[in-house]
């Protein structure tokens, strides 16, 4: 005596030879796609529940990176970057920071801030203003495109990414137009990039030391003048640039990183010196 199955000998719902197969490998190249996207992307004739039920059998489960891994993906990927190649430039109003404010309005200091960020061995250099204005926004990457130049740093590999304000461009149509990108792009050999409309996070690295800078800087020190303000810049750049231990860079200072990355690269090239835009101009 053997126990006899009480499986039906035919299934009307079942998937024609080959359709798994199908699906399967569908799913393995889009493994992001649930089966409505698999059904609707590629008309497949089967059911969503039976495209379903294929991918819970034999696709696994592939997690979504959550942020703190994404961020961590493209730490490796500019850490990957030939040092002085890469760059993010942006402007920070300094108006808005409280401990800040009364010795700004008292002594006349700067009012905004031009930051240059080296996406490598994570350098940063200054610059500082009273307004915002894309005249402000060339000298200062002009200077830097002569400095690196001057160290021996071929232009032709360096991209230097903005966002889209006004200062940077942001709107002019033609780039041979005497200004910003064109000071990068038609008076040098290097390049501008444009960060897509919208996504801020892509100007992260520049974003993080202004951040920073507010704790380590503004909310610490005092000035007693507009020279006092720019000495002390001086000594916080050079300090962030050439002593302090980056957590994210491995406990290792930018200058640390560039003598290992690149040693042929001149030391020299840290020493950039934060500009005072008004007297420069």
């Amino acid at each position: 005596m053997r126990n006899r199955s009480l499986a039906p000998h035919h299934c009307p719902h079942q998937l024609p030879p080959g359709a798994e197969q199908e699906i399967i490998r569908l799913r393995d190249r889009l493994h992001t796609f649930g089966a409505e996207h698999l059904k609707d992307e590629f008309d497949l004739p089967w059911g969503v529940d039976s495209i379903a039920r294929v991918i819970r059998q034999n696709c696994p489960t592939r997690l979504r990176k959550r942020k703190h891994q994404r961020k961590n993906d493209l730490r490796h990927i500019k850490a990957a970057y030939k040092p002085f190649t890469h760059f993010e430039i942006d402007t920070k109003y300094l108006n808005d920071i409280p401990q800040y404010w009364p010795l700004m309005t008292l002594h006349k200091l700067p009012r905004f801030k031009y930051t240059i960020r080296e996406l490598s061995v994570g350098a940063q250099f200054l610059a500082f203003a009273d307004e915002i204005s894309v005249t402000y926004s060339t000298l200062i990457v002009k200077r830097l495109l002569e400095h690196l130049e001057k160290n021996g740093i071929d232009l032709a590999e360096v991209l230097i990414q903005s966002d889209n304000g006004l200062e940077f461009d942001g709107g002019r149509a033609i780039k041979s137009t005497p200004g910003f990108r064109h000071a990068i792009e038609q008076e040098s050999s290097a390049h501008h990039a444009f960060i897509p409309p919208g996504l801020h996070n892509a100007n992260a690295d520049v974003e993080t030391v202004h951040s920073t800078s507010e704790s380590e800087f503004y909310d610490l020190l005092s000035f007693r003048h507009r020279p006092d303000f720019m000495d002390k810049a001086f000594t916080y750049q050079y300090y962030y640039n050439l002593a302090r231990k980056n957590r994210s860079r491995g406990r290792k200072s930018p200058l640390t990183l560039l003598s290992e990355k690149a040693p042929k690269i001149p030391l020299n090239v840290m020493d950039f010196p934060p500009l005072d835009l008004e007297a420069v101009f």
